[in-house]
């Protein structure tokens, strides 16, 4: 019996191994929680409740939070729904009110400064109505600067700046006048007013390029022309005077310049314009650009009584000038030069 004993398996092992291999292939793994089935016999493995339903979730698509179908116009995807937007604020600290006065305050700074020249740029698109409300005295426009006086209002190139000899120049001619209405104000100042340039005439306004240039500029000249009522009583047709001109002050016989006349006309705005090259003896040749109005009486003394300043009966004559190397002129494009030339005008 005990050599029988050795001999035969005992039949606990073999059931085990059995049940061990029908649960392997249904699926399932030993030490799974085991409950009795009533459909068969022996015992059936089950997950945890647990494991099975994140199982299920891993499983199952994932399904977006707007229902199947739903359209999402522009606004609602960039802020949210309503009160999304406040809220996600709200998290950082700040407000929808302190997000736009915080805009608009950086916007107008960037424009009141210019940063990066957007002004001058949003400004050109709409030449018209920025120069109606001058604000081109501030920014340039299509390229030009404007300038305005109570008599007048020209244009400049935005790169180029106000001679400031000329303001040194006026100002002493008025000191010089101030002090020679009262003459005891000259006794401590031997000879003073007595410089040649007082005799001469200078310009009303001035600009240049920022390094200077003798041949390239832009100059207003105002004088006093007496009781004439129009600019065809002083000066006569257009082209004659600008020959009257060249010959007696410009390029006189014997001076060694000598001038091409390219235009002489008439504005419709009562306006002459000259243009003509002037050649030197050095052999430069200059391009010249001249316009001539006349301020009569009754316009010079509205003025002079808008600005509180005597007025003598006179009118004023205002010639603008703009001079140019020929076949060098880098600042004075045909487009900047119509500017200036359609820009000067009475104001």
């Amino acid at each position: 019996m005990a050599a029988a004993r050795g001999e035969v398996m005992p039949l606990s092992p073999i059931i085990f191994a059995a049940l061990a291999g029908f649960q392997a292939s249904a699926g399932h793994t030993i030490g799974c929680t085991r409950s009795f089935s009533p459909m068969r016999a022996g015992y059936v493995s089950r997950l945890p409740r647990d494991l099975r339903s994140r199982a299920e979730d891993a499983e199952r698509p994932q399904q977006s939070e707007d229902a199947p179908g739903e359209r999402v116009d522009p606004v609602t995807y960039v802020f949210g729904r309503p009160g999304e937007l406040e809220e996600d604020l709200g998290r950082l600290g700040t407000s929808p009110r302190r997000v736009f006065l915080g805009t608009a305050g950086a916007t107008a700074l960037a424009l009141g400064a210019n940063f990066g020249g957007i002004t001058d740029t949003l400004l050109s698109t709409k030449p018209d109505s920025a120069r109606s409300l001058r604000l081109d005295s501030l920014y340039s426009v299509a390229g030009l600067r404007g300038y305005y006086t109570s008599n007048y209002a020209i244009r400049f190139p935005s790169t180029w700046l106000f001679d400031q000899s000329i303001a040194q120049a006026q100002a002493y001619r008025r000191e010089v006048q101030s002090r020679r209405a009262r003459p005891s104000s000259l006794q401590d100042y031997d000879g003073f007013g007595d410089d040649a340039s007082l005799r001469g005439v200078i310009p009303d306004a001035a600009f240049g390029p920022p390094k200077g240039g003798k041949y390239e500029n832009l100059s207003v000249v105002k004088q006093s022309v007496g009781r004439v009522a129009s600019i065809d009583a002083l000066l006569g047709d257009p082209e004659k005077a600008l020959r009257r001109l060249l010959g007696t002050s410009i390029a006189p016989e014997g001076s060694g310049k000598s001038a091409e006349i390219i235009s002489a006309k008439r504005r419709a705005d009562d306006v002459f314009a000259f243009e003509y090259i002037l050649s030197l003896p050095n052999g430069m040749k200059v391009h010249t650009w001249s316009l001539a109005a006349l301020q009569n009486p009754g316009a010079a003394a509205a003025v002079a009584a808008r600005a509180g300043l005597p007025f003598d009966g006179s009118a004023q004559l205002f010639t603008m000038t703009l001079v140019a190397p020929e076949g060098n002129r880098s600042d004075l494009k045909p487009e900047i030069v119509d500017g200036i030339l359609s820009g000067f005008r009475l104001l």
